[in-house]
């Protein structure tokens, strides 16, 4: 049986982006993250974590480290009562120095990868699944697996969308609201739209009715044949016939004398007039059969005290959504202001900025000595000149390490 899952982003989503994580210390929880991932079990979706990790084929942690990252995410989650199924990450990029790891991959977002994978794997019904996640890969890899999307979209680092990036289905703010998404979607129902039900008991009575006619039309028509009834008498008869099909709690035996007697008042005629009443009758016979499906077949109507009922229930929902959003509009605030002093970005190792740091200083040397020799008495200005010059080249071979580095 296909199972519903919630796949999940994890860095700016369910834990802070503070760069490449490479350590279980820099792992931190967003304040929404773990109460919304008891709800969406409680709603019971899986749980799975889908995520990018080209730090492992930069070299700047292996796999080894990001299995302590994942451990200390789990273990965060695990203290409040939250838990996830599945960790699924692409450590690949085309681009990584790490040459096991330097190649594009069907894993990486955009692309579906994991989350087909984990569709296998554990038997997910992509289509009643959601794609969470705070940048428009997510998006890309939800749309092209078929899942429904979310867009966290962070006032703290926004992202820009491209041309060819998908729009999401839905935009939220956090986790949480996103949750409130997701519960509000699942509780619009259907139209609905009433069905006819046929009962048999009173098919079963119209089968009998018209059988029991049909002998009632057979002793008519031998009546008629022997008494000769005038066209005159007519009416009568099928008014009499009529009242039979209609009251059909009367027996027939008590009814029968009745038509006999009506008939043998009326005065002989020829005997062409037969046929003709034996069509009438017939018709006569036909219209009863539809009168039973007509009344099995009138329209269920809805009960206004449920639809007032649903609408109550609509405007308080809408009432929750709106606090929650308040609430988290809040707490995203408070979360700005924490991060605006924070310190710069974790950068990944390089050889041109360690060589960059170590020429800044010798420069820094070099303007000791030429203080120096300015100071000493037996400093020549050659030596001063030759210091500094020494110095001023040094400082362009660091400016051009540092450009070079940032180009990169």
């Amino acid at each position: 049986m296909a199972v519903k899952a919630i796949f999940l982003d994890r860095d700016d989503t369910i834990i802070e982006d503070s760069g490449y994580i490479s350590s279980p210390e820099k792992v931190k929880l967003l304040p929404t993250s773990a109460a919304a991932l008891i709800e969406l079990r409680k709603m019971g979706y899986k749980l799975i974590v889908v995520s990018n990790q080209s730090g492992v084929a930069r070299g700047i942690f292996n796999e080894q480290a990001l299995a302590a990252v994942h451990e200390r995410l789990k273990l965060l989650l695990a203290e409040q009562n939250a838990y996830l199924d599945r960790i699924y990450y692409c450590p690949f990029h085309p681009e990584g120095v790490i040459e096991k790891f330097r190649k594009d991959s069907d894993w990486r977002k955009p692309k579906p990868g994991m989350l087909i994978a984990a569709s296998k794997e554990l038997k997910i019904d992509l289509k009643n699944s959601w794609m969470i996640g705070n940048d428009y890969r997510d998006i890309g890899a939800g749309k092209s697996a078929g899942c429904k999307t979310i867009l966290v979209k962070s006032y703290v680092k926004p992202v820009t969308k491209l041309p060819t990036d998908p729009s999401p289905d839905f935009e939220a703010i956090n986790l949480r609201e996103a949750v409130n998404i997701i519960k509000r979607v699942n509780s619009i129902k259907p139209a609905f739209v009433p069905k006819i039900v046929k009962n048999e008991k009173p098919a079963e009575k119209t089968y009998d009715s018209k059988a029991k006619i049909e002998e009632k039309d057979a002793a008519v028509e031998k009546t008629i044949i022997e008494e000769k009834p005038a066209a005159e008498e007519k009416p009568k008869v099928e008014e009499k016939i009529i009242e039979e099909i209609v009251i059909e709690e009367k027996p027939v035996a008590a009814e029968q004398p009745a038509i006999t007697q009506t008939i043998a008042e009326t005065k002989p005629v020829e005997v062409q007039s037969t046929p003709i009443e034996k069509k009438e009758v017939e018709q006569i016979i036909e219209t009863p059969e539809s009168e039973p499906e007509v009344e099995q077949k009138n329209p269920v109507v809805e009960n206004p005290p449920i639809e007032k009922a649903e609408n109550k229930e609509e405007k308080k929902t809408q009432i929750i959504e709106t606090s929650s959003r308040v609430e988290s509009l809040l707490e995203e605030i408070k979360h700005l202001i924490k991060s605006r002093n924070r310190s710069e970005q974790f950068t990944e190792f390089s050889s041109l900025k360690l060589m960059a740091g170590v020429l800044q200083a010798a420069v820094f040397f070099c303007l000791i000595v030429a203080i120096w020799y300015k100071l000493s008495p037996t400093g020549t200005d050659s030596n001063i000149f030759t210091a500094i010059g020494f110095a001023i080249v040094l400082q362009l071979m660091v400016l051009t390490l540092l450009i070079t580095h940032k180009d990169r």
